[in-house]
Order: structure tokens, then C-alpha cells, then sequence
């Protein structure tokens, strides 16, 4: 996570931080929404691209069981009370820190309680597959909708700078 703040001696500064919290925006009324607000937990599961189609079938079917519909497998979390996808890349077990609510919108701001990753993504050292990560993004507004997907590109922390 990139972080920013303006800085009264230097400036604007920046810089990357761990521990990450994660921030979600979801419409204020949404079912999602209302039970994350009421629970304080949830879980965030970023699938492949090979299980869209079960994900899909989930977010049509509204106010049924879901999982049981699509197919998909899942374990409860370890730290929570809710699912971890087991076809899913990341799933991140996230507790509430804040809810912020403007114009009709959510911002549920979580800390991270625990990651789950793909064992096909560790190495036999335990670190990760960086280049093998490949996520599908699902980004949205009122007028449409799309998945979009990551290319294999990827940079080393510090190769924009090299050389300056």
C-alpha cells in the first residue's frame, strides 16, 4: 500500500507500509453491506480466472445459498466467522475498523487478520510466485461493469528509480 500525507517541514511524502489494512466500497444498503456492518467480519476471496463462471452464478442468485449454487468449495475462516473460497488465489480474513458512509456508499475500512494464498503460489523456500500471481479484478459503476485481468509484466521495488 502506498501511502501519502503532506508533511509541514518536507512537503508531500510518501511511502509503502505493512501492517495493510484494506479499504472496500460497496452501495451503503446492499445486503453485503448490512451484514458486514451488523457482523464487524469478512472475508475478501480473489478468484482465477478459470472459476468465473461459478462466481457468477453467486452474484445472480440473491438471497439463496449461494456456494451451495455455484459449486464453489470453501473452509470457514480460521480468526472469523466467515467462508474462505478454496478455488480462490487470496482470500484475506479481515475484522472492521471503520465504516464510513457518504452519498448512499460504504467505505468499510478493515484490518487484515489473516492471508491465505494458493499453495500452487509458494515456492519450496515459502515465498512467493510474484509472476505467477494473476488475479481477476472486478471493476464497476452505474453504467457498466467488467472483469479485468492482470498482464505478466511485472518490476522489482526500486527498478523505476535505478540509475537516478
Amino acid at each position: 500500500t502506498l501511502r501519502g500525507w503532506l508533511d509541514k517541514i518536507d512537503f508531500y511524502e510518501i511511502t509503502i507500509f505493512e501492517p495493510l489494512p484494506i479499504t472496500i466500497g460497496l452501495v451503503a444498503e446492499n445486503n453485503a453491506a448490512k451484514n458486514i456492518k451488523e457482523y464487524k467480519e469478512f472475508t475478501i476471496n480473489i478468484p482465477y480466472r478459470d472459476i468465473l463462471e461459478k462466481v457468477e452464478v453467486a452474484g445472480f442468485k440473491s438471497g439463496e445459498d449461494k456456494l451451495e449454487i455455484a459449486g464453489i468449495s470453501y473452509s470457514m475462516a480460521k480468526h472469523i466467522d466467515a467462508p474462505i473460497l478454496d478455488e480462490c488465489v487470496l482470500s484475506l480474513e479481515c475484522r472492521v475498523a471503520s465504516i464510513i458512509e457518504y452519498e448512499g456508499y460504504a467505505n468499510i475500512i478493515g484490518s487484515i487478520e489473516r492471508r491465505v494464498i494458493s499453495k500452487e503460489l509458494v515456492d519450496a523456500n515459502g515465498n512467493l510466485k510474484y509472476d505467477e500471481f494473476n488475479p481477476v479484478y472486478f471493476l464497476g459503476d452505474d453504467e457498466k461493469r467488467k472483469y479485468r485481468f492482470f498482464s505478466n509484466e511485472s518490476k522489482e521495488l526500486g527498478d523505476y528509480i535505478k540509475g537516478k
